[in-house]
């Protein structure tokens, strides 16, 4: 299988008459030889010494050429989390009890004794 995806990069690099990266056939010469025809209308002329039309190499050089995608750096902006009413009042409650660690302790004690006084009873009574 190596051998004849070397064989075939090879072969796109003398079409194209450009060095592939790596000397590898990359998505960009598979893209080129899909986008002109190479299936249907020149099969023919697949993996052949250099006599090739003019037609198929002037083809393949502009879809090789048109096969790669043109990046464009686009800026993520972290954009703020949109709560419900239940939402807004969960995330206030919570930077409050952020500035205030004695409130903090108090609430978490209180659940603490809500949730094990039922424990308590069911479990000791």
């Amino acid at each position: 299988m190596e051998e004849a995806l070397a064989e075939i990069s090879a072969w796109t690099q003398d079409v194209l008459a450009e060095p592939l990266e790596n000397s590898r056939l990359a998505a960009r010469g598979r893209l080129a030889l899909l986008l002109t025809g190479m299936p249907d209308q020149w099969q023919s002329v697949f993996l052949t010494p250099p006599p090739w039309p003019g037609a198929f190499v002037a083809a393949m050089r502009s879809c090789y050429l048109a096969a790669g995608p043109n990046f464009a750096g686009l800026p993520m902006v972290a954009k703020p989390l949109e709560l419900n009413a239940f939402g807004n009042s969960a995330a206030q409650w919570w930077d409050t009890m952020d500035r205030r660690p004695i409130v903090r302790m108090m609430v978490v004690a209180l659940l603490l004794a809500v949730i094990s006084a039922p424990l308590w009873f069911f479990f000791f009574d």
